[in-house]
């Protein structure tokens, strides 16, 4: 699964999980990103409200545990407080999703969200 936020100017930004394997029989998705220019069709699109138009705070989520951590997630705030929330899905190379008003179905975490650590790149 990928998901395409969408720029006013036509550019992308396109955000999907790998997944790294951290012990015997256990895996850890792990978020990818690349940049497209307008035009690219690969991925879910998802246009940002206009809230996001302006200045964005950006925190990445880390999952920590035994086997040491890894940046799984990212948060994407809005001036005004709503939240853009994409991070590694529970079934494998799958993404959870959350905007404002969204439908609760398509977030679910590949760890419970408060497990996450939330820091500044």
């Amino acid at each position: 699964m990928r998901v395409r936020l969408l720029h006013s100017d036509g550019t992308q930004l396109i955000i999907y999980s790998t997944m790294h394997d951290v012990a015997a029989r256990l895996e850890v998705g792990v978020l990818q990103f690349e940049f497209a220019s307008a035009g690219t069709s690969t991925g879910i699109p998802f246009e940002l409200p206009a809230a996001f138009g302006t200045t964005l705070r950006a925190l990445k989520m880390a999952i920590a545990d035994s086997w040491g951590s890894a940046e799984s997630g990212v948060v994407l705030s809005a001036v005004g407080g709503e939240s853009l929330v994409v991070c590694a899905g529970a079934a494998p190379y799958m993404l959870a999703v959350r905007w404002p008003g969204s439908p609760p179905e398509f977030f679910y975490p590949e760890y419970e969200y408060d497990s996450y650590a939330q820091r500044e790149f």
